[in-house]
């Protein structure tokens, strides 16, 4: 095994890792960069959205209700993160679909939606994950493959050979 693979399959085997490849058809896992990132490793799927009527009909879709606010109701209060481009509306951040956590952000176009609790993903978030896929499997939006366009991503454009 290369330096790499070592890297990659640090914490988990590389079947177990080729496991999790083939139960989940949205996620992607994803290794954290690690060193002094101060990242974790996650489950990954990305949706591309064109209008703020998109992302506000994907939001629904997965029983999300946005909090909106106006100029006036927000001046001189402390506001959440807010989504660029957007008239006001609060990043979803850490929320429920299908009953699971996970945590959403939007920016540019794209909605990033993660499932990690620790610093490594395990076999109780990818359970999750296939939970939510549920839901998501039928999304109205596109979704963006491979989720981030990196070798740190367990992506059939990166690993062909897990996923077949």
């Amino acid at each position: 095994m290369d330096a790499w693979q070592q890297y990659l399959f640090r914490n988990h085997t590389e079947a177990t890792v080729r496991d999790w490849a083939r139960r989940l058809q949205l996620f992607r896992f994803f290794r954290a960069y690690g060193e002094m990132n101060n990242d974790s490793d996650e489950l990954i799927v990305v949706f591309q959205y064109q209008s703020i009527d998109e992302l506000l009909a994907f939001l629904k879709f997965v029983g999300i209700n946005p909090v909106q606010h106006t100029p006036e109701l927000a001046s001189g209060k402390t506001l959440n993160p807010l989504i660029n481009d957007t008239s006001w509306i609060e990043q979803p951040g850490k929320c429920q679909i299908a009953g699971q956590t996970v945590f959403i952000w939007c920016m540019y176009g794209r909605i990033r939606i993660s499932i990690s609790e620790g610093w490594e993903v395990n076999e109780a978030e990818v359970v999750r994950a296939e939970s939510v896929e549920k839901v998501l499997q039928d999304a109205p939006l596109p979704r963006i493959e491979p989720p981030v366009d990196d070798k740190h991503c367990l992506c059939p454009k990166y690993y062909r050979e897990y996923f077949e």
